[in-house]
């Protein structure tokens, strides 16, 4: 996020975690760039449960999704897709995966069928 944030012309990064001792770590390294998470800057932190929709972003708030090693089991797949379609913007949505190839669920993840609004992703192995 903070990549992202630097370099290039984003108008609103959001760096999203569950765990509230990542979050710490999100705002430290932000922090340690000269940046500050707040309700009057574009780049923000904040909890997101897959789980809860109470935390999930405003609908179709997103252009394109970085998903760095976020799945960890199949069964998270379903939670994240309907996220995702909560999330993202109707045309033009952009899914970056970055995950190991052997991560249990990716294979779900970025297999067809898709729904038609996650058609457009890219995957990296790491």
């Amino acid at each position: 996020s903070l990549t992202t944030w630097l370099h290039t012309q984003a108008q609103e990064v959001w760096a999203t975690d569950l765990f509230e001792h990542t979050l710490q770590n999100l705002r430290h390294n932000m922090n340690l760039n000269n940046l500050q998470a707040s309700r009057d800057t574009r780049l923000q932190v904040k909890k997101l449960d897959w789980a809860n929709k109470e935390t999930w972003l405003s609908p179709h708030s997103i252009d394109v999704a970085i998903c760095s090693d976020l799945i960890y089991s199949a069964e998270q797949v379903p939670s994240l897709v309907e996220v995702l379609q909560w999330c993202m913007t109707a045309k033009q949505a952009k899914i970056l995966v970055v995950a190991p190839e052997t991560r249990d669920g990716l294979g779900q993840f970025v297999s067809p069928p898709l729904p038609p609004l996650l058609k457009h992703f890219s995957t990296y192995p790491c």
